[in-house]
């Protein structure tokens, strides 16, 4: 369907305006895809020339620990946890020195 506003419009004046905005468009698509191809490539030149973000994360060394100087206290919450300084973290101290576990009671039994 035309637009009545359109249908007064001579057709001289109408074919005028069909071809500004033709050429809108169209103007307005090659800037779209001009700026589209010129950020592509700018992404491949950086990533052509060697400068990968996520493959120069990968190439640097990893950093040496610092040393442990002293072993970090245990937490009162677990009684049985002492730190072992050759496995780097907390192991039971005795697994024969701990309790039985109490019985639990539940509404079924």
């Amino acid at each position: 369907m035309t637009d009545p506003a359109l249908s007064t419009v001579p057709g001289s004046r109408l074919a005028e305006r069909r071809r500004r905005t033709l050429s809108l468009r169209r103007r307005t698509l090659a800037a779209g895809c001009s700026v589209f191809a010129a950020v592509w490539i700018g992404i491949f030149a950086r990533m052509a020339g060697g400068h990968d973000p996520v493959l120069a994360a990968a190439s640097t060394p990893p950093k040496a620990a610092a040393p442990a100087t002293s072993a970090p206290p245990v937490a009162a919450s677990d009684p049985g946890l002492v730190y072992d300084p050759n496995n780097g973290g907390y192991v039971e101290s005795s697994p024969q020195s701990l309790p039985p576990p109490e019985p639990m009671t539940t509404r079924q039994s």
